[in-house]
Formats: structure tokens, sequence, C-alpha cells
């Protein structure tokens, strides 16, 4: 037993304890910190989604692509909801006579805001074969005297969210 008293190498069991809790400590603020880097991956991957669909819409009014049956497309519009995004194409003037080429319906737990009126968030009309911008339902542009359209893109959470922009000027996908 005297032996045990004069080994200085060996720990007491408070000491086992205290660094026991120590590690449990860190052990639970590095999974909080995982947990942050996650949603936050999570978010910027919806939000690229959302922005490669802006991007789409835009480069298919430059190639104008027929449509299976050949006809030309009169102009690409691109609609963005509280929780999706679509891109279609209309072949004339008609409402009826379109197809939605991509459609995006964001995760749950992620929405879309902004200003408009509507039920739509934002409108944007791309005109082949310029790739000429628009926001209203008269294309050219030159009636248009809102210069860019704004949403909000978030979690609902309302912890992580970004500003899109697409002007007038190109129809090109500003995020901040």
């Amino acid at each position: 037993m005297k032996n045990l008293q004069k080994n200085p190498r060996a720990f007491t069991l408070i000491e086992l304890l205290i660094v026991m809790t120590i590690m449990a400590f860190l052990s639970v603020a590095l999974a909080v910190s995982f947990s942050g880097a996650n949603q936050k991956a999570a978010f910027d991957d919806q939000k690229l989604q959302l922005i490669n669909l802006i991007q789409t819409a835009r480069s298919r009014s430059f190639s104008n692509v027929l449509s299976e049956d050949g006809r030309p497309t009169e102009y690409y519009l691109l609609i963005i909801m509280p929780t999706f995004a679509a891109v279609e194409a209309h072949y004339s003037d008609t409402e009826s006579d379109f197809e939605v080429l991509d459609k995006f319906t964001y995760g749950s737990g992620y929405e879309a805001s902004g200003s408009a009126a509507g039920p739509e968030l934002m409108k944007v009309y791309y005109t082949p074969p310029n790739g000429e911008v628009c926001f209203g339902s008269s294309c050219p542009a030159t009636s248009d005297v809102t210069p860019e359209q704004t949403i909000t893109f978030r979690n609902k959470a309302h912890t992580l969210s970004t500003t899109i922009t697409v002007d007038l000027y190109g129809g090109f996908a500003d995020v901040e």
C-alpha cells in the first residue's frame, strides 16, 4: 500500500474526472460547430441551384434552341415563387403555348420572398436571339421603369439569407 501512495506518476480519480469533463465540453462544442457548417453548406447548395436556374434562362435565350416540333421560341420566362423557381419556353404570344424546361423546388426549410404584388416574386423575360431582358409582359424592355428585380432567399428560421438581384442590362444574377 505504501508503494502506491509514493508513486507520483499515477492519476487520481478526481484528475481523471476533470479531464473527462473537459473532453465532453470540447466534443459538444465541436458537434455544434459542425452542425452550423452543415446548415451553411446546405443553404449554399440551394442558393447555387437557384442562381444556376437564372443563368440557364439567360443562356437559353442566346442559344434559342427550337422546340421538339421545330418551332422557334418567342421568349424564355424565369418565374421565381416562394417555394420554387422555373424556366419556361413560350412559343407564341398565347399564354397556353409553352413548356416548362427546368424547375427547381426549394428544399424543405427554404423560401424566397420579395416585394412583388402578385404570387410571382420575380418574372424575367429573356428574348432570343440576343438575350434581351425585360420584367413586364410587353417586351422589348422600352416600357420598363424598374432597372432590376430583387428577391431574398433564406432558410425559414431566418438565420441564413442572401439577396439575389437580376438587372435589366444583361439579366445576370447578382448575389449579395
